[in-house]
């Protein structure tokens, strides 16, 4: 009888430790209305960000050491002190963005230097970077010049010229004769059109007269057959 106090105090204590489901549930159901605030509130705003936010696009190039007077630490230097800013002396404002996002990665195995741009409009990141490597090129020219690339360059210069005395010769042609040729040709195809739509209605009355023949003729069957 002495043990019997202990019992009901220890059932009690496991009873008040024991979760109460149906009261949380009673608490939930209270607060539905606040719970369904907080998450169609949530999802709006994530659907917002989703919209607002403009996704970054990562365009890359390499610059590549070798050339006379111009090495990698050379160019790695260039790029730490930000000296390709004078690349674009009157820049706007899109162009200044694009070089305040400018980045560069020195591999040490690697020959070459990657320079990286971020910019929500990759056409216009990738013509950005055209722009930057010709007047890279031109920098370089400048300050290097190498005979290798003087060399390429007036041959280029010489292709161009004779690309050009082609297109003048195609230009002095008489263009009046060209359209004449045109003209005739159009003409003989449009007698060919008409070539083949005389002949199809030849067809048609072909066929028309040979259904006639064999309804006469079935028509003289018939009343032979009766006759008979």
């Amino acid at each position: 009888m002495q043990h019997s106090p202990c019992r009901n105090d220890q059932t009690q204590y496991y009873y008040e430790d024991e979760i109460d489901l149906k009261e949380i549930f009673r608490t939930l159901i209270d607060n539905k209305k606040l719970i369904l605030a907080i998450t169609v509130g949530c999802v709006l705003l994530a659907i917002l960000y989703i919209v607002i936010s403009t996704p970054l696009y990562e365009i890359k190039m390499q610059l590549k050491p070798g050339l006379n007077g111009w090495s990698k630490p050379d160019i790695v230097s260039w790029l730490k002190e930000k000296q390709y800013v004078n690349l674009f002396p009157d820049p706007d404002e899109d162009t200044l963005a694009m070089l305040k996002t400018l980045t560069y990665k020195d591999d040490r195995k690697a020959s070459m230097v990657t320079l990286s741009l971020y910019w929500h409009d990759p056409k216009d990141g990738k013509a950005f970077m055209s722009e930057f490597t010709t007047r890279w090129k031109n920098y370089y020219l400048e300050k290097f010049p190498d005979e290798n690339i003087v060399l390429a360059k007036n041959s280029l210069k010489r292709k161009i010229d004779e690309l050009e005395q082609k297109l003048k010769k195609i230009n002095e042609i008489d263009i009046t004769q060209l359209e004449n040729r045109i003209t005739e040709k159009l003409k003989l195809i449009d007698l060919k059109k008409d070539n083949i739509e005389t002949i199809k209605s030849e067809i048609e009355k072909q066929k028309a007269l040979l259904k006639y023949f064999e309804e006469t003729a079935e028509n003289v069957m018939m009343n032979t057959r009766a006759l008979i």
